[in-house]
Parts: structure tokens; sequence; C-alpha cells
């Protein structure tokens, strides 16, 4: 079964956000209790995403940043950036405060489809932007002890990333959509994995993101603009980059992973 993206506002506006600004991979959480915490995103979030992109702004942005990365280390710095936060619907990789429609289309899915029902189910879903440039790393957000990362680590072997044990070029996040998968097919049946692939070096997404929340926070996002073209231009370079060598890289790896995906299947239901 091939699941295409379901977010009509992010690819209407080539975004990674849904039109309430949702970063779908942080909107997996039980949204019954408290929301996850995110002090070091609450302390930086007007120097991720300022109101201005003037120079003089951006150097002060850049320079909170910087201090913070001195007092905390670059994984604090990147935690705070990326892990998630629920407090910023304009800003980086915010959660929501409810399933958004695309989650709740996925599950609907599931249900169309009976894969509760299913002996196993084993899920690839495609990311890019994390780690060496055409490099496909198969990641693992299964718990330590769980079925699914035993799993995954039969399947797709030494080069398995798990961000919870600190081997990944991904850090744990807060609401993936494998938790959306695992509510809705069976945590136990689930053998999940993000099948990253790497684009360029992460200051260039840092700054491609920045301008693109700032457009939609602060700015006037017209098409017809060229300051729209120029900030729409950086963001699919950075995540889909438009050469030969990239897209022949990530259909190579891909056979090898749904291969090995295809293989444990048929052992494990053996």
């Amino acid at each position: 079964l091939i699941v295409h993206a379901i977010n009509p506002h992010g690819f209407a506006w080539l975004r990674r956000t849904t039109e309430e600004g949702i970063d779908l991979n942080r909107n997996c959480i039980d949204f019954g209790g408290p929301l996850p915490e995110n002090a070091g995103y609450d302390e930086l979030a007007t120097a991720f995403v300022p109101r201005s992109l003037d120079a003089e702004t951006l150097a002060e942005a850049d320079a909170r940043i910087a201090a913070y990365r001195d007092r905390h280390g670059p994984v604090g710095l990147e935690q705070a950036r990326s892990g998630g936060q629920y407090t910023h619907p304009e800003g980086l990789f915010y959660g929501g405060t409810a399933p958004a429609w695309s989650i709740r289309t996925l599950s609907a899915l599931a249900v169309d489809h009976g894969l509760a029902a299913r002996r196993n189910v084993a899920v690839i879903d495609y990311h890019t932007g994390l780690g060496p440039f055409g490099y496909g790393e198969p990641i693992c957000g299964h718990r330590p002890g769980e079925s699914g990362q035993a799993r995954c680590r039969d399947w797709y072997g030494p080069s398995l990333g798990e961000p919870l044990l600190g081997r990944s070029s991904s850090l744990p996040i807060a609401g993936l959509t494998q938790y959306a998968w695992a509510a809705a097919v069976g945590a136990e049946r689930l053998t999940f994995i993000a099948l990253e692939f790497g684009t360029y070096p992460p200051d260039e997404g840092t700054i491609a993101l920045r301008a693109d929340h700032w457009l939609h926070a602060y700015g006037q996002p017209d098409w017809s603009s060229a300051e729209t073209q120029r900030i729409k231009a950086g963001l699919r370079r950075f995540y889909h980059p438009d050469t030969r060598d990239w897209r022949q890289m990530v259909l190579c790896r891909s056979r090898v992973v749904i291969g090995q995906a295809l293989a444990g299947m048929a052992r494990t239901s053996a």
C-alpha cells in the first residue's frame, strides 16, 4: 500500500506544515494529557523565526542562538529547535493542540484497508533533510525492549539508526507519525522505520525553514512575487535536491531497504 503525503496545504504552498502550522511528525501525541514542554524553543522562538529578515535582526537572532549553543552544546540547541514544540503555531516544528486532519485521515486509511487484522504491518516512512547527501538511513523509533525494535534490528541490520539510544542522525522527537500507525494497527504487529535521506548541511535547512516560516507568519506569501519564489526555491532545494545523482541514490537505496522489509516480513510470517 503506497500512501502519498496527506497534506494538501503543504503541497499547495510548498511547506512542511499544514494550514494550522502543524508539523505532522510532531502531531502524534496524547492530547488528553499535558502537552510536552520545550523551554529551549520558548527561549529562542523569536530568534528561530524573527519578525524581520533584515541583516540587523538576523545578526541579533543568530547571536542569541550561538549563545544558547555555547551554554547547552550543539545537541541541546538542536533538541530545542527540532525536538517539537506546542506553544508557537507560527514557529518551527509545531505539534498542534489536537490530531490534524492528515493524521485522522491516515488512521482512516488503516481502517479502510483492515490493517489491524493483518499479521504483520511494515511501514517505511520517507523523509529528507538529515544525514549525508543522498544516503538513506533507516531510523527506528521503537522504544528499547519493544518487539518492533527487535524486528527492525533483524530486518535492517547495522545501518539501522536508533535516536533513543543516541545512534542516529536524528534526535528523539515527540509526536512521530509512527505513534499514529501504532495506534491504528497495534504496536505488536507494527515494524516502522523512517527512511531519512540526507541533502545539504543543516545550517542551510535552518535558513530555508526560517525564511519560509517568516513568510507565512509575517510576510506576504504571493506566488507572483520574487520574494516568495526565492524562499520557496530555497526550501525545495534543501528538501528535494534537483540533481540526477541524488535521485539515483534515493532510488537505489530504496530498492535495498524495501527488499529488506519484504524479506523480513517473509521471515516473520513464516
